[in-house]
C-alpha cells in the first residue's frame, strides 16, 4: 500500500564494498603496478572509497525518487562513519590535483566564506568529515563528467564509449592519488610510465566497480 521500503544502512553495508573485497584482486594489481608511497596509499583509499558515492550518485538517476532519498541518506551515514571522521587534517597531503584544488576553495568558500589558494592547502587544516562531505560532491560531478566524455567520443559505439569513460575514470583517479604531472615536457620517463601504469590499472578496478554499482542499484531499487 505504501510502496517498498529502502534501508539506508542496508545500503551503506553495499557501498563499503564496491572496491574492497569486491575488487580485490584489481586493487593488489594497482598496488603492485605503481609500488605507491605512505602518502599515495592514503590518497588512493581514500579515493577508492569516495569512488562509491560518486558512482551510485551519478548512476541512479531519478527513476525512483523515494530511493535516490534514501541513497543520498546513506551516503551521509556512510561519510559520517570514516575512520578519523573527527580529526584535523592537511588539505594539501589529500587534495593534490590543481583542478580539484580549485573545486574545493570555492566550494569551502561558498560555504564558509573563508578563500584557502591553492598554495595554501599544505598548511590548512580542516575537519576530516568536512572535507569528505566537499570532495564526495566535486568528485560526483567529475564521475558524471569522465562517463559522459568517454560516452560522447564512443558515439553510436557503447561499447567503445564505455571502454573511454573507463579510461577517463583511470586517469582522474591517478590525478587524485599521484603528484604527477603528465604534460609537464621535462616530466621523468619513469614518472611518465608510473602515471601511465597507474591509469590502466586504475580503469580496469574502476571499470569493475561501476559494474558492481549497477548491479547494486538495480537490485536495490526495485
Amino acid at each position: 500500500m505504501f510502496g517498498k521500503k529502502y534501508d539506508p544502512e542496508k545500503i551503506v553495508g553495499q557501498l563499503a564494498t564496491i572496491l574492497v573485497p569486491s575488487c580485490a584482486a584489481h586493487v593488489t594489481g594497482y598496488i603492485n603496478a605503481v609500488q605507491l608511497d605512505k602518502a599515495e596509499r592514503k590518497r588512493m583509499t581514500l579515493s577508492m572509497y569516495l569512488f562509491s558515492i560518486s558512482a551510485s550518485h551519478g548512476l541512479v538517476g531519478t527513476r525512483n525518487e523515494k530511493f535516490k532519498t534514501t541513497l543520498l541518506k546513506a551516503h551521509r551515514i556512510y561519510l559520517e562513519r570514516f575512520r578519523d571522521a573527527e580529526t584535523l587534517v592537511k588539505l594539501g597531503e589529500l587534495i593534490i590535483w590543481p583542478i580539484e584544488r580549485e573545486s574545493v576553495s570555492r566550494e569551502l568558500h561558498d560555504q564558509s566564506g573563508k578563500s584557502i589558494v591553492s598554495s595554501d592547502f599544505d598548511f590548512h587544516e580542516i575537519r576530516y568529515e568536512t572535507l569528505l562531505h566537499v570532495i564526495s560532491g566535486i568528485r560526483s560531478n567529475a564521475f558524471l563528467t569522465d562517463i559522459s566524455m568517454g560516452m560522447f567520443q564512443g558515439q553510436d559505439d557503447i561499447e567503445l564509449g564505455m571502454s573511454l569513460a573507463f579510461k577517463n575514470l583511470g586517469i582522474s583517479f591517478t590525478r587524485y592519488v599521484l603528484e604527477i604531472e603528465p604534460n609537464d615536457p621535462e616530466l621523468a620517463s619513469a614518472d611518465r610510465i608510473r602515471f601511465q601504469s597507474s591509469a590502466a590499472h586504475a580503469s580496469i578496478l574502476l571499470g569493475q566497480g561501476f559494474y558492481n554499482v549497477t548491479d547494486m542499484l538495480k537490485s536495490m531499487s526495485a
